[in-house]
């Protein structure tokens, strides 16, 4: 197509007809690096939910072992929820029952019996096992216990400890 210009000079015309494949090429290639990298984004944050999770849970496990022992203090001051020399490191062999009777657990090593198993129970429910048992210990004469909180996370385990006075 032809047109003259206002000088009276003749010139071709030619329309632009769109995009070029190349053109269209580079915008497919710059939107799905984009989109690759949004998609990294969502796995990244789901993988940092996951492990807040399992640490959150931790936490709650620790502050509901800690809330027994307060609860059950003479069997606390006794030892009965493990002690320097000889850590918790397992449920106790023999479960005891405490919800079943009517009257509650016949002693406070009973009760923290109960306590243990339990606890072992819900962390056995809550978190991932890892190759390291938890624990409680107690640091010296005085009601202050340390309490250990192992899991598995990512392929590694991994811990979170309280020091706590009772």
């Amino acid at each position: 197509m032809r047109f003259r210009t206002a000088n009276g000079n003749v010139r071709a015309f030619t329309l632009a007809a769109g995009f070029t494949l190349i053109e269209t090429l580079v915008t497919l290639a710059v939107l799905s690096i984009g989109l690759l990298g949004l998609a990294m984004l969502q796995v990244q944050g789901m993988k940092f939910t996951h492990e807040s999770y399992l640490r959150t849970q931790a936490t709650m496990l620790a502050y509901d072992i800690i809330d027994r022992m307060r609860a059950n203090k003479t069997g606390a001051d006794a030892g009965n929820y493990g002690s320097q020399a000889t850590p918790i490191t397992a449920a106790p062999s023999t479960a005891e029952n405490c919800a079943d009777t009517s009257g509650g657990c016949a002693s406070t090593a009973a009760l923290a019996n109960y306590d243990l198993t339990r606890w072992y129970q819900l962390q056995g429910a809550t978190l991932p096992p890892a190759s390291t048992l938890s624990s409680i210990s107690r640091i010296d004469a005085t009601s202050t216990y340390t309490i250990t909180i192992w899991w598995r996370e990512n392929g590694a385990d991994m811990r979170q400890i309280w020091t706590v006075v009772i």
